[in-house]
């Protein structure tokens, strides 16, 4: 067999023409695989040794800088729950509760909205009003007589058949001297108040209140009785006589007549 001719092989390796070939492979070999784990990001050396030659190349390692999957894009939030408690802070509360400074119970016109007084401090105007009974009283100066009258105020009076009361709407009872007027003299007067056996169907009169007052006179002799109805808390007055408010208003003819002994 023929010997084979390695002179080439030796005059190439003494050439070193290889080392930069050795070199990009080692480079190639080092950043071909991007699927690789990440290297480390230190500097070390390398040597290539061959048959006759030892060559040390120096070999800087490559770092992948590809992101975690596992965590790229994630923020401090990864639960996707919302930190926020959800409550209001403005100044009227979500519960619907109003919280501004005017109370929801307060007053209105000057009335409270929690008593007697069903209309915040309205007015009513006295359309009718009727001395009912007796129509005549004869008595001693000890004894004291009920006497009865009828009021009707719309929107008021008729909103049940009994008695509709409200604090604006007042109800007295008086006398004075015979033949007198009680809108300029002097008479006594009491406070009424609603008859509470009053049924306005029973009477043929749904739409009407009626309203009691105990007159005691004070001393014998002849007097003038009748009632007055305020629908203003008593600052004005309606009088009321035997043929009703509406048949000339008051006069003194129509009054109750009493005669004390």
């Amino acid at each position: 067999m023929r010997a084979v001719d390695r002179s080439w092989y030796r005059d190439f390796m003494n050439s070193k023409a290889w080392l930069p070939m050795l070199a990009c492979a080692i480079a190639l070999s080092a950043c071909d695989d991007d699927t690789g784990p990440a290297q480390s990001g230190t500097t070390g050396e390398e040597t290539a040794t061959t048959d006759e030659v030892a060559t040390t190349i120096p070999v800087t390692s490559v770092t992948d800088t590809t992101p975690d999957p596992t965590t790229a894009g994630s923020t401090s939030s990864t639960s996707g729950t919302d930190t926020s408690s959800g409550s209001d802070t403005d100044s009227t509360s979500s519960s619907g509760s109003d919280t501004d400074s005017s109370s929801s119970t307060g007053s209105t016109g000057g009335a409270s909205s929690t008593g007697d007084d069903t209309t915040g401090g309205a007015t009513w105007d006295i359309e009718w009003c009727n001395l009912q009974f007796p129509s005549m009283i004869e008595s001693d100066s000890a004894t004291a007589t009920t006497v009865y009258a009828r009021v009707y105020v719309e929107g008021l009076t008729d909103q049940t058949p009994g008695n509709d009361i409200d604090a604006q709407l007042q109800v007295e009872f008086g006398y004075g001297a015979d033949a007198s007027d009680p809108a300029v003299d002097a008479w006594t007067w009491v406070a009424g108040a609603g008859n509470v056996g009053w049924n306005g169907n029973d009477a043929g009169q749904p739409d009407n209140d009626e309203y009691q007052g105990d007159l005691q006179f004070g001393a014998s002799g002849t007097y003038d009785y009748a009632a007055r109805v305020s629908g203003d808390g008593g600052e004005t007055w309606v009088y009321c006589d035997l043929d009703g408010l509406v048949e000339g208003g008051y006069t003194p003819e129509q009054a109750g007549n009493a005669v004390i002994e």
